[in-house]
């Protein structure tokens, strides 16, 4: 009853205006309202699409960087297994070599026992020599094989990057944090090094005449907490302090 007794002046007001006074003014606010709903939706939709374009991009780089890292364990593992046929190899022959020279030796003390076959003893002598050089030879070169394999993997673990340090406690991306003041992002690219990176920023520093910052100001920063100098990853942020003076 009461809400009645309210709208009545309403619904009375109402009846004595002309009816086109009445449409526009309903389609005044049909207008407004659906402006007034749309922006926040707007805004969600351009927060959604810039947030699923960054996942995509970060997931995109940690799947290339895995995919490389596999490729060089899948190397490594397979110049190990060159590495132990060649052992195996070696051990074999020298093995079979040892027989010969066993063999050889036998034939020569029979032999000696008769005088008379100083001819054959001067033969098996000559053939015991040779199968010592074969035998030389062939450990010389499975060696120089092996020294060779090796300084590839040498130069393989050197390539190789550092594993990522496991930590249980998810922390937040640097772009998530918030930026401190008087500084900016920088996206790490292939070939960079934090010293450069500053050296970069400091000669723009230097031709407005401020003072250069230093990598311990950049490593400095609580957002930073994750960056290693010698193992910069590429797409990598890092904060970069450009303080006024």
């Amino acid at each position: 009853m009461r809400r009645r007794v309210l709208l009545e002046p309403l619904l009375f007001n109402f009846e004595f205006l002309p009816g086109n006074a009445i449409v526009w003014i309903m389609k005044r606010a049909f207008i407004l309202a659906a402006f007034l709903l749309g922006l926040p939706l707007l805004r969600l939709s351009a927060l959604g699409e810039d947030a699923a374009a960054a996942t995509a991009a970060t997931n995109a780089a940690a799947v290339a960087e895995r995919q490389g890292e596999d490729e060089k364990f899948k190397q490594l593992s397979a110049d190990i297994e060159q590495i132990r046929a060649a052992n195996q190899a070696l051990v074999d022959k020298i093995s079979a070599l040892k027989d010969d020279m066993e063999q050889l030796r036998a034939g020569q003390a029979r032999l000696a026992e008769n005088s008379g076959l100083k001819d054959d003893l001067k033969t098996l002598a000559q053939k015991i020599e040779e199968v010592d050089k074969k035998r030389q030879d062939d450990k010389e070169a499975i060696a120089d094989e092996i020294k060779k394999f090796t300084e590839r993997l040498e130069r393989l673990f050197a390539e190789s990057p550092a594993p990522p340090e496991k930590s249980t406690n998810k922390s937040p991306a640097i772009a998530d944090l918030p930026l401190p003041p008087n500084s900016v992002f920088y996206t790490v690219k292939e070939g960079d090094f934090l010293d450069a990176i500053v050296a970069a920023y400091n000669t723009d520093r230097k031709k407005e005449g401020r003072k250069p910052i230093t990598t311990k100001q950049v490593l400095s920063l609580a957002v930073n907490k994750d960056v290693v100098p010698t193992h910069l990853r590429i797409g990598q942020k890092i904060v970069i302090p450009l303080p006024p003076d």
